[in-house]
């Protein structure tokens, strides 16, 4: 899909109290995936020099430690031109504060190797380097990826008509946060260093509220 359109819109709340509206924006946009990659590099940029300037041995590497940086090297952009008019392929970009909060490639349709059913596949999914904890930051914004694959979800099962569920391969630093959405682990999935989670449907429909 090469054309965009708003999936979602609503409200989210900042660390500081402070209310912002976002979108969540659906379908191929190259641009978007390459300020994702300015803009999360920028932070980056700016939040290093930060750890270089003003913190020694032994808190640094303790901060350094705690940072969840194993998608670090994701290149959206690449991601973008490799997906380029490939139907099965769908973009979801979270915007906020005239920001890319968090972004989303998913495949569809996936068969499920537990379900037999044909669900969506997660192939990538990162929240903006700001809206994790460090040990001296903290987020700028909570809950945004549960908004965006709850926003992802809704889509194939009613504009899509896949059955609802989705699976996926997850980072190290994710495993338990897709835990604590409810997912299981099947083990005979995994991959070296990924382990394989999947939302089956009982879990998916109370996440849509059906």
């Amino acid at each position: 899909m090469n054309s965009t359109r708003i999936l979602d819109k609503g409200t989210i709340k900042q660390s500081n109290g402070a209310v912002h509206t976002y979108e969540i924006i659906h379908g191929w946009d190259l641009f978007l995936s390459q300020q994702c990659d300015a803009e999360w590099s920028t932070y980056y940029l700016r939040f290093f020099q930060d750890l270089r300037d003003n913190y020694k041995e032994p808190e640094l590497t303790k901060i350094l430690n705690s940072l969840q940086l194993q998608d670090k090297k994701w290149d959206w952009s690449q991601k973008s031109l490799r997906t380029y008019n490939v139907d099965e392929y769908d973009w979801f970009y979270f915007i906020s504060d005239n920001k890319i909060q968090a972004s989303c490639l998913t495949y569809q349709p996936q068969t499920s190797p537990i379900s037999k059913k044909n669900v969506f596949y997660i192939n990538f999914l990162a929240v903006a380097p700001w809206n994790r904890n460090t040990l001296i930051t903290k987020q700028e914004f909570k809950g945004i990826g549960s908004i965006l694959i709850k926003t992802v979800l809704e889509y194939m099962v009613k504009d899509v008509g896949l059955t609802p569920g989705l699976c996926l391969h997850s980072l190290p630093q994710a495993t338990g946060y897709y835990q604590k959405l409810g997912m299981e682990n099947y083990s005979q999935e995994d991959k070296p260093h990924l382990k394989y989670f999947e939302l089956d449907e009982d879990k998916a429909n109370v996440l849509i509220g059906a």
